[in-house]
């Protein structure tokens, strides 16, 4: 995480464009994203087994909607390649994500990101998203 974090501190990260690149080859690695924000059904639960994620809004506000993975039912199983598992069901918690906000989901932490940050209105937004290697 410190390789993460220290990237964070010293780059200007509203300059960085959408796309991926690596930090420190695949122990650590970004990606720019920029979308609309999503209706809570139009989400996907999501969980990870290798990778922590730093989420962070560059612009825009988003929520962040968390629960336990015991609490969810697998809808597509682990694919061990992309690192990832989709989930169904309801959140356990909710955060909200504004501008240059950003929360760290460990693997086994089930999420659902993307949501609209008043949770009614479409809206763009930019977010980086750092993945370090466990």
């Amino acid at each position: 995480l410190n390789i993460a974090f220290n990237w964070l501190a010293k780059t200007d990260l509203q300059a960085l464009s959408v796309g991926s690149f690596q930090i420190e080859g695949a122990d650590v690695k970004a990606s720019v994203y920029e979308y609309e924000s999503k209706s809570e059904t139009e989400s996907l639960w999501e969980v990870h087994k290798k990778y922590i994620d730093i989420q962070c809004v560059l612009q825009g506000q988003e929520s962040i909607d968390l629960a336990p993975v015991e609490s969810l039912s697998i809808s597509q199983e682990y694919n061990i390649d992309k690192d990832i598992a989709f989930l169904e069901g309801e959140p356990e918690k909710k955060e909200s994500l504004a501008q240059n906000e950003f929360i760290v989901l460990f693997p086994g932490e089930a999420h659902r990101a993307g949501i609209h940050g008043d949770r009614q209105t479409k809206a763009p937004v930019k977010k980086l998203v750092v993945k370090v290697l466990v």
